[in-house]
């Protein structure tokens, strides 16, 4: 089974800095999207090769900047990205950290800052968007279930019936217990059901 490559997006107009990037995103093991040197491509390359994070020049060449292009990401895709810029006038820090970048990394670039600011972007947002879990025990064992699997709880007594979109747990425990377990998301709405 071949492992999946995670998928990098430069977008940086002086050839020779994106090259530099390029090799050591490749030397790490990322796939390296095609070089975008405008917001434009970089629009189109993201929808066509759907990268994993963007790497972000803030001066382009052209009317747009690459704070504009990460208010488009954070609108239209998602994805994390870090801003690699010569740029450090307040100005432009204010203006990009409005759009809430996992890193501000200043040229010129060290590969080993590079690297680490991409791999904590990455690690930071899988952990935004990881959902969230409960362990309950169903019989001698712990079942890890995710929230957004379980569509609802019955109970006679002290075992509770959780009900997933997959199966049947029958778990030893309170209805209220359970409840403080699984947060806000969950409501008792009958003395038997949640």
């Amino acid at each position: 089974m071949e492992i999946k490559k995670l998928k990098v997006l430069i977008v940086e107009d002086e050839l020779l800095i994106a090259d530099n990037i390029q090799l050591i995103m490749e030397d790490e093991g990322y796939e390296v999207c095609p070089i975008a040197m405008s917001i434009n491509e970089a629009k189109r390359i993201i929808l066509n090769y759907q990268p994993n994070i963007a790497l972000l020049d803030i001066q382009l060449k052209g009317e747009s900047d690459g704070i504009e292009l990460a208010h488009w990401i954070l609108k239209e895709v998602g994805i994390p990205f870090l801003f690699l810029t010569s740029q450090n006038t307040e100005k432009y820090i204010r203006r990009a950290f409005e759009t809430n970048p996992a890193a501000y990394v200043l040229k010129p670039i060290s590969s080993s800052n590079l690297v680490l600011s991409t791999k904590l972007a990455l690690f930071n947002h899988e952990q935004e968007i990881k959902p969230q879990t409960v362990a309950v025990k169903v019989g001698t064992e712990h079942v890890i279930l995710t929230l957004d699997e379980i569509i609802y709880l019955t109970t006679d007594h002290v075992y509770i019936e959780v009900h997933t979109t997959e199966k049947r747990y029958l778990v030893r425990s309170s209805m209220g217990d359970l409840l403080d377990k699984l947060g806000p998301c969950f409501v008792q709405t009958h003395r038997g059901f949640g």
